[in-house]
Formats: structure tokens, C-alpha cells, sequence
């Protein structure tokens, strides 16, 4: 686990002509894959949210609040049940997790492009998209990751890795903030 992806800027594409035309490569490793994946996923959906609202869920409807308050001891059972439906489906997860990686990898491989004044020029070994600002929807930015968004729920992904250093990180962030809006 903890596979680092290695992006580097240079003459994949082209040297790079100015501060606005940006090149990318590298490969996602599996850290950042999930990350990905998980910056994609609506709040409801995020185990942090979904877990204690399913446990209220679980004490609902066997046992009620009511007798909860006055019999505590009633809720043992429900929070054993749940415990064990939670490590039951978490093993299922990581694994499902795990296969999609392979499966991006296997059917993408690399990925390389750039950004520029005009849009975002995408590469893998399945897919070449070039695509001005006007034709994306808005973008996500986190400490590590920027989204593109295409489409409500899909969007081009540009990792920290990608990048060569600090620099150019900062200004993909600026470009992107200058040119699309966020969602």
C-alpha cells in the first residue's frame, strides 16, 4: 500500500512555452486513486456519515428510542448486529476498491496532457479529450487534487503528483480557479 505515483514535467508533451500552458504525466498509485474516489463521493455516502446514521437506523426499528431510554441494555444486541454487518461489508469494500484500481489501470495505463490559457488536453492509453474552459461544468480543488468536471458526476482528475513541483501546482490551481467555477 502507499504506492507513490511519480509525475514530472519536462518533454513529454513539449518543453513548456509559458505559465499558462502547463504539461502532466504520471500514474496514479493506489493512495491516490482512493483519494480520488473518495472526493467524488457525496457527503451522504462518506462512512462518516453513513455509519452512525445507519446505527440510529438499526435502533430505530428494533427496539424504538423510547424503550432505549429505559431499558439501555436493549440496545446491545442492535449495536453487536451492526458491528457485525459492518466488518462483514468492509472486507467486500476494500476488495471491491482494490479491483477498480486494477481495472482503471488496466484499461487507462498513464496519463498525460496539459493545461493552457484555452483548456485541458487529456491522454491515457484509452481516451484523448481536448476540451476548452466553456465545455466544463466546474472543478473541486483540495490540498492534493483538482477536479474537472465534464459532467455532473464524472470529471478529469489532476493529482499534486502530476506535477514537477510546488510551482506549477500553484499554477494549475490558479488556472483552474480563473477559468471555472467552483462546484
Amino acid at each position: 500500500m502507499g504506492i507513490c505515483a511519480k509525475g514530472y514535467i519536462g518533454n513529454i508533451l513539449g518543453k513548456m512555452m509559458n505559465p499558462s500552458s502547463i504539461a502532466f504525466a504520471g500514474t496514479l498509485g493506489e493512495a491516490e486513486f482512493f483519494r480520488i474516489r473518495h472526493a467524488f463521493l457525496p457527503v451522504w455516502l462518506r462512512w462518516y456519515f453513513s455509519v452512525p446514521v445507519l446505527l440510529i437506523f438499526f435502533i430505530q426499528i428494533s427496539s424504538g428510542w423510547g424503550q432505549v431510554l429505559l431499558e439501555p441494555q436493549l440496545v446491545v444486541p442492535d449495536v453487536l448486529y451492526f458491528l457485525l454487518v459492518f466488518a462483514g461489508v468492509f472486507p467486500i469494500v476494500r476488495f471491491g476498491r482494490r479491483r477498480s484500481l486494477r481495472e482503471f489501470l488496466r484499461t487507462h495505463g498513464p496519463v498525460r496532457g496539459q493545461i493552457t490559457a484555452d483548456g485541458l488536453e487529456w491522454r491515457t492509453e484509452a481516451t484523448v479529450a481536448s476540451l476548452p474552459w466553456s465545455k466544463l461544468i466546474g472543478h473541486r480543488i483540495s490540498r492534493d487534487v483538482v477536479l474537472l468536471y465534464y459532467a455532473p458526476r464524472c470529471a478529469f482528475f489532476l493529482p499534486r503528483s502530476f506535477f514537477a513541483g510546488e510551482q506549477e501546482w500553484g499554477l494549475v490551481r490558479q488556472l483552474v480557479r480563473d477559468n471555472s467555477h467552483p462546484i
